[in-house]
């Protein structure tokens, strides 16, 4: 059987959207990611029956045996001449290390034949390297593709949530290149789209990516995430799910064998050097483009219930945004996972300045007087100016950067991803010490009492550092395992103590000395914490449909107020914030409803829905306003 497959690495590996573009004006109707089969518009199906395999949710790096079931998969595959390619859809590791993505190329060098790959949530969403070495590794066969096979075009794309919590779904950046790819396909000819996530109501953007492929001729999504061989029907398209590779209870692990033919698609599980199961789904494929009904549109109704609340501007960026933002007055700082760090007037949404840096960003900035300092997965931490954005200075770590920036008087402090934290001059970017032997990369932006630094990692460590030398002063270990981490939360100063709430759903107070003073576990939270402006209420957002506040004034903390939230579940570690002036605190919702409660315990006050995806970051205007953020891209300033 001959394999007729060819596409343009440039293009259908590119996450510069920009570049795509570029590349489309010049291929023109040209179809982007094939040069091998030309596509005949009075074609059906495929041009000949051919075989593939398809290996999902591998998790390499999860469990003892994954490594082995991978590898035996390799040498099974290897072994079957039919199989023409191998496509992976997501969960290609447990966390997304550096670690683990150097023994997965290692890995699949062995493999005899081509493979493409897209990334899942757990290869972004826990990366101590920022989602940046899947690149590094695979250069050519980056988290996205696209390849004609016997007249089928395949179209696979990343997932999300990069680096935080909250609702499964495509970037923004993703979805960009989706758009431009689909542009040079000719609207009939049949598309296999992969994806990790299956296409439904639980993935946050699912409405806009199904609304885009059902104007071509999608004929099925190929996705994982739930481990199980099985199907799920959204929007007019059929997403079909594949089994985990892993073992788990049974002696060997598994895959998929896809069989295409010119009228059907046919999916069989294979067993590792083992027996192929009978077909266990069979789908027809079919001529020529069909319209899928009509467009699903996302409810913003719950806004006309509130008409005290509008939006006074708004932004939207061609990028994710998975960091909290900074403000300072009328200055308001963003950053992008495009790279990008951007200064607004925070009373009109004016862009002030722009300043790309080489890699992601995931981290808040932190303003000062003169300058604005930002952090970067290009490994650098960068000082601008805070009039102009211009470069000042910059300090190399050597190792991508996913934490936040604090800086106190004259020295920059941060954390790294490579067991690191460092002290910098803040005014010329020297290095005063770098502190080594910290367990689990840090997120999240440290606080400090004037002796200590505190900041905690996603080893399930929390730490304080003495400020002047860099010596670890003590060292709290949860005890639980890398999920049960204190890696997101930005800890809170307050009554002598430190308050963190890591994700075991354990809210602490540590005394400078390290001994754990006080403990909350009914508020089930999970990272997001703040704290009043006269430091005397803290917040706790609950992971379920309630909102905690507790009473720092009076011995044991109790409980001050609680409500009820209309969330089913939240997980996103956005903190709250309190707009002062208007007695309000914020908290974020996973699906872009920013929700107002009483700061006395007035309960729900007011919804607002800016997007279908995670609430990143509130920050709270000089004129009693705020300035909201989500997982999309979108940046909405609010007056109520």
């Amino acid at each position: 059987m001959q394999y007729r497959h060819k596409f343009i690495e440039s293009v259908a590996t590119s996450r510069k959207p920009f570049l795509v573009a570029l590349c489309f004006v010049f291929l023109g109707c040209m179809a982007a990611c094939s040069s091998g089969t030309v596509w005949a518009p009075d074609g059906k199906g495929a041009d000949e029956t051919f075989s593939f395999a398809w290996i999902s949710d591998n998790h390499l790096g999860a469990f003892a045996y994954a490594e082995d079931d991978l590898r035996q998969a390799i040498e099974d595959i290897n072994g079957i001449d039919s199989l023409e390619f191998v496509i992976l859809s997501g969960d290609l590791t447990e966390f997304g290390a550096t670690s683990e993505f150097a023994l997965l190329r290692q890995m699949l060098d062995s493999l005899n034949k081509p493979y493409y790959m897209v990334d899942g949530n757990h290869d972004v969403n826990w990366s101590e390297n920022g989602t940046t070495t899947f690149e590094n590794y695979f250069k050519g066969n980056a988290p996205r593709f696209c390849f004609d096979a016997h007249g089928i075009r395949f179209i696979g794309c990343g997932s999300g949530p990069m680096l935080r919590m909250g609702a499964p779904h495509i970037p923004r950046e993703e979805i960009n290149w989706l758009k431009d790819i689909l542009a040079a396909t000719h609207k009939d000819q049949p598309i296999i789209f992969v994806n990790h996530f299956p296409q439904f109501e639980e993935i946050a953007n699912s409405w806009e990516v199904t609304n885009i492929l059902k104007e071509y001729n999608v004929q099925y999504i190929l996705c994982g995430h739930f481990h199980v061989n099985s199907t799920k029907e959204y929007n007019g398209l059929t997403s079909v799910l594949g089994r985990s590779l892993l073992r788990r209870t049974d002696p060997m692990g598994g895959y998929n064998i896809v069989t295409l033919t010119a009228d059907s698609m046919l999916v069989a599980e294979r067993t590792v050097k083992g027996p192929l199961h009978p077909v266990w789904f069979r789908g027809g494929i079919h001529e020529g483009f069909i319209h899928k009904g009509d467009k699903i549109e996302v409810s913003f109704a719950i806004n006309g219930e509130y008409p005290q609340v509008r939006e006074q501007w708004r932004i939207e960026e061609k990028s994710d945004i998975a960091s909290q933002a900074a403000i300072d007055g009328n200055f308001y700082v963003y950053t992008t996972t495009g790279g990008k760090a951007a200064a607004l007037e925070a009373s009109t949404g004016s862009t002030l300045w722009e300043y790309q840096t080489e890699n992601k960003i995931f981290s808040a900035p932190f303003i000062t007087a003169e300058k604005v300092y930002i952090s970067s997965t290009d490994g650098n931490v960068y000082a601008l100016d805070r009039h102009t954005g211009q470069q000042v200075w910059k300090y190399g770590t050597g190792y991508p950067v996913v934490a936040c920036p604090l800086v106190v008087g004259d020295t920059l402090y941060i954390g790294s991803s490579n067991g690191k934290f460092h002290a910098v001059d803040a005014t010329d970017g020297n290095v005063i010490w770098v502190s080594e032997g910290f367990e689990g990369y840090m997120e999240s932006r440290p606080c400090t009492d004037g002796r200590y630094i505190y900041t905690g990692g996603w080893e399930g460590r929390f730490w304080a550092i003495d400020r002047t030398t860099g010596d670890m002063a003590w060292e709290y270990n949860i005890g639980k395992g890398r999920y049960f981490s204190p890696g997101a939360c930005w800890p809170i100063l307050a009554d002598g103590k430190v308050f963190v709430q890591s994700s075991d759903k354990v809210l602490r107070a540590y005394t400078p000395s390290g001994e754990v003073a006080w403990e909350n576990t009914s508020a089930q939270g999970r990272e997001s914490i703040g704290i009043s402006a006269d430091g005397n209420t803290l917040y706790v957002k609950g992971t379920a449909d309630f909102f905690t506040a507790f009473d720092l004034t009076r011995e044991g903390y109790p409980v001050k107020w609680e409500c009820n939230m209309p969330y089913a579940f939240n997980y996103i570690p956005t903190r709250p914030v309190e707009i002062q002036g208007k007695g309000a605190v914020l908290a974020a919702d996973t699906f872009g409803t920013v929700c107002a409660v009483g700061s006395q315990g007035e309960g729900l006050l007011w919804q607002y829905k800016i997007s279908n995806c995670a609430v990143t970051s509130f920050c709270a205007t000089a004129d009693d306003g705020a300035i909201a953020m989500t997982m999309d891209g979108k940046i909405v300033k609010l007056v109520f």
